[in-house]
């Protein structure tokens, strides 16, 4: 009966494993805040090295206070923040300035954008300088390090329909330098006659493509607005026990394919980190997450996001990476751990058969008597 029940194990072993491995992989859902702190504030996800709450966060250029729940600022220098990315960018609400001639009509604030300088932030080169109205020039300035640069952009005013206009919205564009961290936002008059508003700001390239798109109405609101989306880069000067709580290798030669994460390091300091070089990790392909966790980065399943399967085959999901299965190969190793299973199911059977046969024989050849000993019986037996 030994074997029998070393079968059995055998078998519920094998059934298991079978099962588990048909069975849809479990997704552990990626990390994004530090352990026990706040990960969202109202719709806007707060990854690390931001945080809310004392120990949540890098340092404080990296605390984000929530208001009412709903929104976050950064901190420090009180910006709204819309949006934040682990890959070195995060969007914020930047003011747009209106002219003198405006402000005396509409009774609103002149606003200019945040003074950047000094922190682990710049205005990201995916933002665009936008000029709208008519008569005027629109410079945006910007003094540091010793220098000055200046652009600016002047709105085409006439009745004539052209690739710069939205249909009769008087508007220009120009980019911005690199590593631009402050800037004042100016206007010069050169139509005496017009009186309109005039209005310009830094925005978001892509959310100005969006937002404007062909339509009249949703690109005059803009000008209604008071705050527009402007990209920002953010980076961090720290080592990696200041970022992990643990020693990681950086600049690796060779990314190790086993590992969710890498990091590498990047000469140039900044001037609230004296020359220290910059921190910049990232994920490793066929995972998603936080790279600045230990644990932050884990599998994405290309099956369900996209991936480049023939149409003629199955997507398998794997940690790390997936691969592209024929739906024709039904002898997988798995479908073998099946048939194995049965295979020792049936000897299991036939080996008990064989075991009740030899104690029938042990009784006369009868399985009745087998049936009607009683316990006595068989005892003395």
């Amino acid at each position: 009966m030994d074997v029998v029940l070393f079968l059995s194990h055998v078998t519920l072993f094998l059934w298991c494993m079978s099962s588990a491995m048909l069975a849809a992989p479990s997704e552990a859902v990626p990390l994004l805040a530090k352990p026990n702190c706040q990960s969202r504030c109202g719709d806007v996800e707060i990854p690390y090295p931001f945080g809310i709450g004392e120990g949540c966060y890098i340092d404080d250029w990296f605390q984000i206070k929530c208001v009412n729940s709903t929104k976050p600022f950064l901190n420090f220098i009180n910006l709204e923040v819309l949006e934040i990315s682990v890959k070195g960018t995060l969007n914020v609400a930047n003011p747009i300035t209106i002219s003198s001639n405006c402000n005396t009509i509409t009774n609103k604030p002149i606003l200019q954008a945040a003074n950047l300088e000094g922190s682990p932030f710049v205005f990201s080169q995916k933002n665009i300088f936008t000029a709208m109205g008519c008569g005027v020039m629109a410079t945006i300035t910007s003094d540091s390090n010793g220098s000055t640069i200046s652009a600016g952009c002047r709105p085409e005013c006439d009745n004539f329909s052209t690739n710069e206009k939205k249909k009769g919205v008087d508007f220009c564009q120009t980019p911005i330098p690199w590593f631009l961290s402050t800037f004042n936002t100016s206007f010069q008059v050169h139509d005496s006659t017009s009186s309109s508003c005039n209005y310009a700001f830094l925005v978001d390239q892509g959310w100005f493509k969006w937002f404007a798109g062909n339509s009249i109405n949703n690109f005059s609101a803009i000008r209604h607005m008071e705050h527009v989306p402007v990209m920002l880069e953010w980076s961090l000067y720290h080592s990696t026990i200041d970022v992990f709580g643990a020693v990681v290798e950086v600049n690796p030669i060779v990314v190790d394919s086993e590992s969710s994460f890498y990091c590498r390091s990047y000469n140039g300091s900044s001037s609230i980190y004296k020359s220290s070089s910059r921190l910049e990790c990232s994920c490793n392909a066929g995972y998603e997450g936080n790279p600045y966790l230990l644990q932050g980065c884990q599998d994405e399943n290309e099956c369900e996001i996209g991936n480049s399967c023939p149409a003629d085959t199955v997507c398998k999901n794997h940690v790390g990476y997936y691969e592209c299965q024929s739906p024709h190969s039904t002898y997988s190793w798995v479908n073998l751990l099946l048939i194995g299973d049965g295979i020792l199911a049936v000897a299991a059977g036939y080996y008990f058969y064989s075991l009740v046969v030899n104690v029938v024989m042990h009784n006369n050849g009868s399985f009745v008597e087998l049936q009607n000993l009683s316990p006595d019986e068989e005892d003395n037996d």
